[in-house]
């Protein structure tokens, strides 16, 4: 069920509602999930208002939409070439049609700072999805190379799965993906936001308490309910700094 839309209300705070403009740029509030699809398809011409902290970082309900939206954009082949090494090196260009497409369904403000914070906000999700690839799609051992290149998955181009297949061939790709394993084995530091962000997460501790300390914020993410750590998440003189 697409999400519906309500009477626009001064200073709504309501954390379910989603500020919007239409094509007329009349301001509206829509209620209930958004998913991508209803970004990309909205048949009536929304552009999602997106406030940002102090770091670029987006907040609130439109944040969410956002991130949710950049999500499902790092899996498009056409804008996101799985094929190259890192996304560092995808093509400039490329980077600049994301980022127009991205204005194209949000409301956010001008400039090179907050154009450069979305396109490195897609790293995260794009090396996420290059890893559920690989899980899912690739096997070195019991597949030949050839193999592998015939293994492509739906939504990819061939060349951008060869080229990726090749990649993850290379020695020094293999190592460094041996290096992340091992780097994830040792992570002991889970934390219990679930899907919210940090970002919100400290939206919704100033609303609730106002001001705090950056060590509040930390224990109410990595804290368990009893207000105790995991054995070995933190060093000694730390969690004993923090009681």
């Amino acid at each position: 069920m697409p999400p519906s839309t309500i009477a626009i209300e001064a200073n709504n705070k309501n954390s379910d509602l989603a500020p919007v403009t239409d094509a007329d740029g009349i301001r509206h509030l829509v209620k209930g999930p958004v998913l991508p699809r209803d970004v990309w398809h909205d048949a009536k011409g929304f552009r999602y208002i997106v406030k940002l902290n102090e770091f670029n970082q987006p907040i609130q309900k439109g944040g969410k939409i956002l991130v949710s939206f950049l999500g499902d954009i790092a899996k498009n082949d056409s804008l996101c070439p799985v094929g190259v090494p890192s996304w560092r090196a995808v093509n400039n260009q490329l980077k600049t049609n994301v980022v127009t497409m991205i204005r194209k369904h949000f409301v956010l403000p001008d400039g090179p700072l907050v154009n450069k914070a979305l396109v490195m906000r897609i790293d995260k999700p794009w090396n996420n999805h290059r890893y559920k690839l690989k899980k899912d799609f690739f096997d070195p051992v019991n597949k030949s190379r050839e193999e592998n290149y015939a293994n492509v998955p739906d939504g990819v181009s061939t060349r951008s799965w060869t080229e990726l297949v090749d990649y993850w061939l290379l020695p020094e790709a293999m190592e460094k993906s041996e290096m992340g394993k091992n780097a994830r084995a040792l992570q002991g530091n889970k934390h219990n936001s679930g899907a919210t962000s940090f970002a919100n997460r400290r939206v919704d501790m100033k609303e609730k308490k106002g001001e705090f300390s950056e060590l509040a914020f930390f224990k109410s993410v990595y804290a368990k309910e009893d207000g105790s750590f995991k054995e070995g998440t933190l060093p000694h003189q730390f969690v004993v700094s923090l009681h």
